[in-house]
């Protein structure tokens, strides 16, 4: 039973099927016409636009692109020479579905299409090969700008931070954008080289529950500045 709240008038119904990351714009159609006297049995066909463009990049390096009605899908292939642990990061205008599959199609990582932004980091990919970005609709159907990237760990896979971190933040790969919450777990402790920029958008902040290590000198030292207006949506190392 899928409840809702239309006493009379048309009404869509849309789906979001999460082990794909699909969006159906109309799974249904009908009309209620009095809503206490009319029972409906409304049959449910899950028909997603698949339209997807293919790209690539290597690792150590990112992708970017756009969610839109014309190209709601994206598949981004990125080749591991070997096994490896590795940090995987996304960062969106809007929730948007990303999942990674390994080179056997096995789901590794999915945000079920419920966030922006996804900060995996030491993830240990067990087998050398293709790996599969996949980016579509979020789970309510939206569409947004978006940056992948996949790097060996320490290095960050993109230059947004969001989620849990630890490891370092070196100088060469910033500015880095701090857009999101962002937590250092009591376990962990993160370390932020000489002269690394991190540009402070509304919203970004870190909460440190573990150590956060400046290295900052009087000749190098460790910015914080507001974010400029040009989000880097391209990085590679």
């Amino acid at each position: 039973m899928i409840p809702f709240n239309v006493m009379n008038g048309s009404l869509t119904l849309t789906a979001y099927e999460p082990i794909t990351g699909l969006f159906d714009d109309n799974a249904a159609s009908f009309s209620v016409g009095n809503f206490l006297e009319d029972v409906s049995t409304v049959g449910f066909t899950f028909n997603p636009d698949t339209t997807t463009v293919r790209a690539a990049f290597g690792i150590g390096g990112s992708f970017s692109a756009s969610i839109t009605p014309e190209i709601p899908n994206y598949e981004i292939s990125v080749y591991v020479p070997e096994a490896a642990d590795v940090n995987f990061g996304c960062r969106s205008s809007a929730n948007l579905s990303f999942i990674l599959r390994d080179p056997a199609g096995t789901q590794v990582v999915n945000n079920l299409g419920q966030s922006a932004c996804l900060n995996d980091r030491s993830r240990t990919l067990v087998a050398a090969g293709t790996y599969i970005i996949k980016v579509g609709r979020g789970a309510a159907g939206q569409y947004g700008d978006f940056t992948v990237g996949l790097d060996y760990t320490p290095f960050p896979a993109t230059r947004y931070l969001c989620g849990e971190l630890a490891g370092v933040l070196f100088k060469n790969s910033s500015p880095y954008l701090l857009f999101d919450a962002c937590t250092i777990a009591s376990s962990d402790m993160l370390s932020v080289e000489a002269g690394t920029i991190i540009e402070v958008n509304v919203g970004g902040r870190i909460t440190s529950l573990g150590q956060m290590l400046g290295l900052g000198s009087e000749a190098e030292p460790i910015r914080l500045v507001p974010f400029s207006g040009s989000p880097v949506y391209s990085y590679s190392r």
